[in-house]
């Protein structure tokens, strides 16, 4: 078959496929010039099905995205990337954009993708979802406050109790506890969505808080035979400017999870080093492992591993989606590596005060 008639039944085809797709679809080729674009996309940007030029719809996201960078990205990389970003504002709905690279036949690099899709139905359940949770949590604080507080009163007298009824008590308060926290964590998260976070940087010595909370969970680790050690990799490392409230709950939640999701016998190392403009601390651990499958979900709300779930059943699910909220405020990152059943190391970044 002649290369030409190829090539254009090719083109038809690729122009049936994204015709049928759910979504709006803009494909360009390397220079970034709009070859075609299908009649979803015309509908939700209202620009000509063909003649215009990338840089009329960038205009469209420039508040969110730099559209033509990401493309840049796609189009100069050997890998096969994909940009996703969610929560995209246009004319009162919202979107999910994603660019991709486009191969042909031959597997050469011929362009890139753009693929936008309505997720306002998605948008409006998640808020609804989000403010159920908030009226749950809020009313369940008080109660549950209320049950500790009887409880620590109680538990001064529960020497006298039978052996077996104070295992009883120490259970309830355990899980009264347990329970506070959830909502805490639950709280926190309606925080964060409605934007409302009380956030205070100021200079923090991380040194001084990571060795408090080692102490806070030294019985645990002790329990279980796990070796805990803690190694600033320079002497006099500068402070960062963070919330030193929500900071110590990024670290207790690493920690924790750490202790958790470590057998006994293993070892947990955390350091603490300065790199150029920023301060990096990881937490190490020789446990579970994450997963290759989960990996990509672990920073989601409410999602848990399989195999954390069988070793510790009890969890929100929300720390790390927090932890990353926070991290990120304040122009830090976190990340991870993991190989099941060998480990995990958490990284956490923050630039220097």
């Amino acid at each position: 078959m002649d290369p030409t008639t190829r090539n254009g039944q090719n083109m038809l085809i690729m122009e049936a496929l994204i015709e049928n797709l759910p979504g709006g679809v803009v494909l360009v080729d390397r220079e970034k010039k709009v070859i075609l674009a299908n009649k979803k996309m015309v509908q939700l940007t209202h620009l000509p099905k063909e003649g215009f030029y990338l840089t009329e719809l960038s205009k469209l996201f420039e508040e969110r995205i730099d559209l033509g960078a990401e493309l840049d990205k796609i189009l100069s990389t050997s890998v096969s990337p994909v940009v996703v970003l969610h929560d995209i504002p246009l004319k009162k709905l919202f979107y999910s954009l994603s660019c991709f690279q486009v191969f042909d036949d031959t597997k050469n690099l011929i362009g890139g993708a753009i693929f936008l899709q309505d997720i306002t139905q998605e948008k409006e359940i998640d808020t609804e979802k989000s403010e159920f949770i908030s009226i749950a949590s809020h009313q369940l604080r008080t109660p549950l406050g209320s049950m500790r507080w009887n409880l620590e009163m109680l538990g001064e007298y529960m020497h006298l109790l039978p052996e077996q009824a104070q295992k009883n008590f120490y259970e309830a308060y355990k899980s009264n506890r347990r329970a506070i926290w959830m909502v805490a964590d639950l709280l926190n998260v309606s925080r964060i969505e409605e934007g409302k976070t009380e956030d205070e940087p100021q200079p923090t010595d991380l040194a001084v808080m990571i060795r408090s909370i080692i102490q806070e969970v030294v019985s645990e680790t002790e329990m279980k035979s796990i070796s805990i050690t803690f190694t600033p990799k320079k002497e006099n490392i500068p402070k960062v400017k963070v919330d030193p409230a929500h900071f110590r709950d990024v670290m207790e939640n690493l920690v924790s999870n750490a202790v958790k999701y470590t057998k006994a016998g293993g070892k947990i190392t955390i350091t603490l080093d300065q790199l150029d403009t920023y301060v990096q601390v990881s937490v190490q651990d020789t446990g579970i492992g994450i997963p290759e499958k989960d990996k990509m979900k672990i920073f989601s709300k409410f999602f848990r591993s399989k195999n954390a779930v069988r070793v510790y059943t009890e969890s929100s699910g929300l720390g790390l989606f927090i932890a990353k909220t926070y991290v990120e405020k304040w122009g830090g990152k976190l990340w991870f590596e993991s190989i099941e059943k060998q480990g995990t190391t958490f990284y956490v970044t923050i630039p220097l005060a």
